[in-house]
């Protein structure tokens, strides 16, 4: 009786009887007299049928995994990274740093306005009240906090002063309020408003006082309207700011 043949290197048989061997299969090599697919290493990859041995597997790219028997190396996703060759796992990104995109080999730091916990994909925005001045914050507590007289935006990167006819009384504001209607501020930064005077009004916002009107006089701080001065009674002259 004749002999039985054995698999030739690149092919494979599982079954008793058989009369010929099959393809390797992809992520996979197969020497001479092989009974099963060996799977090729982590940190490789086959992308045929006719390996032959583990040296036929590719090495994994940089800013990819392969796990073992991969057939194509898989990408790193978003807030991953590998900078090296023949790697069985991608890593996350350290704090302080994201990746927005797949297969990439390293991570991007952080902007200012913003931070990024481990394994960002997208860095996140300093919280409303506060800023960041720094790249690789790593955590929303690192944000420094707006302080009174200013106004910080979600995200902002430095503190905005309050403009003249606005203030900010206490820190981590948002934005800053309009002085109340009979009141004013003709400075940047302040911290609150000054009671509009005798002879004066003062609407919403407002940056400096307005006298009432000639023929008009008011005797009462912090009105803030000129529908608020009175008519001068008669026999009487009022001049612009009575």
């Amino acid at each position: 009786m004749p002999e039985c043949l054995s698999c030739a290197a690149g092919s494979y048989q599982t079954d008793r009887g058989s009369t010929g061997g099959n393809a390797c299969i992809l992520g996979s090599f197969c020497p001479e007299r092989s009974a099963a697919p060996t799977p090729c290493k982590e940190g490789t990859f086959g992308n045929v049928t006719s390996n032959r041995a583990q040296a036929d597997c590719h090495a994994c790219p940089p800013g990819h995994a392969c796990f073992v028997g991969s057939s194509a190396p898989t990408p790193c996703m978003p807030g991953n990274f590998m900078p090296n060759a023949s790697a069985a796992t991608c890593v996350a990104c350290a704090p302080g740093k994201y990746q927005p995109s797949r297969g990439a080999t390293a991570c991007l730091p952080c902007e200012p306005g913003k931070f990024c916990e481990a394994g960002a994909y997208q860095p996140a925005l300093c919280p409303a009240g506060t800023y960041g001045n720094a790249t690789d914050l790593t955590a929303a507590k690192e944000c420094r906090n707006c302080t009174a007289g200013f106004a910080c935006a979600s995200g902002s990167t430095e503190p905005k002063p309050c403009s003249p006819g606005s203030y900010s009384p206490n820190a981590r504001m948002a934005e800053c309020k309009p002085c109340e209607a009979g009141k004013y501020q003709d400075e940047p930064q302040e911290t609150n408003c000054t009671l509009c005077g005798p002879g004066k009004y003062c609407p919403t916002g407002s940056s400096s006082e307005l006298p009432c009107e000639g023929g008009t006089y008011s005797n009462q701080s912090g009105i803030g309207a000129q529908e608020q001065c009175n008519e001068c009674m008669a026999g009487f002259s009022c001049n612009p700011g009575s």
